[in-house]
């Protein structure tokens, strides 16, 4: 299917650059795209400075992302520590960022590397491409009771991506990324509820909003997907 190729995709990605020569040399695209610890001070500085008034109307979602703190630095630890590899990674691992074979829909190879980096994990591309192809119902769903994580989506995605990584021999992937798998999916969905609701509380200046609310929805639509996730964690790590 189209979630196992996709999945296969940027498995091939990472086993293709898991020995790239001279990651330093490349260019950080965006600072700390996915240093959850330092999303997580933005948010917090957001809160405190309440630039535009809002933050009575979400004071359910900034408890939702303080309750879940002391987790959200557990990645970015253990890159710190050398628990994981660091590894170059792609950053945009949606499925559009996939090109297909029109004929056979077989997956030909990723594609839009403007946000490539090094020092990352695969874990940050795995759980993201996981969080937006696993929703049942888009980013911008305002009707809650059509946001769900289907777990058969998670699945396929990662029955290809580790079937690509596991043709890589000792660059392949380590235990402890694969044991990482579950927690990086809901991880990167906290980090982007955390990003609307910073852009929300900001006045809406990084993403682009078609209503007042919409950062706001958007928080609220992934908040609603983490809560699913946690839910099944144990199921995606059988």
């Amino acid at each position: 299917g189209i979630l196992t190729e996709a999945g296969k995709a940027f498995g091939r990605f990472h086993r293709f650059l898991s020995d790239y020569p001279n990651p330093s040399e490349l260019h950080e695209t965006i600072p700390d795209f996915h240093n959850t610890p330092v999303r997580l001070q933005t948010f917090r500085k957001a809160v405190l400075e309440n630039k535009v008034q809002r933050l009575s109307s979400i004071k359910e979602e900034v408890l939702f992302v303080e309750n879940r703190a002391s987790s959200l630095n557990r990645i970015v630890n253990m890159l710190e520590q050398g628990q994981l590899p660091k590894r170059v990674t792609h950053n945009d691992t949606k499925l559009e960022n996939v090109l297909f074979n029109e004929g056979t829909s077989k997956a030909i190879c990723a594609i839009d590397y403007d946000t490539i980096m090094p020092n990352g994990t695969l874990l940050y591309d795995f759980g993201d491409a996981v969080r937006s192809t696993a929703n049942t119902a888009t980013e911008d769903e305002a009707d809650l009771s059509l946001v769900c994580f289907n777990i058969e989506n998670y699945r396929l995605f990662t029955h290809g991506f580790l079937e690509e990584l596991g043709k890589s021999g000792k660059n392949g992937i380590t235990d402890a990324e694969r044991k990482m798998l579950p927690f990086s999916v809901i991880l990167l969905t906290i980090e982007l509820a955390m990003r609307f609701l910073t852009d929300y509380l900001d006045g809406d200046l990084y993403f682009k909003t078609n209503y007042e609310s919409h950062n706001l929805v958007r928080a609220r639509n992934q908040i609603k997907l983490v809560k699913d996730m946690e839910r099944l964690e144990d199921e995606m790590s059988k």
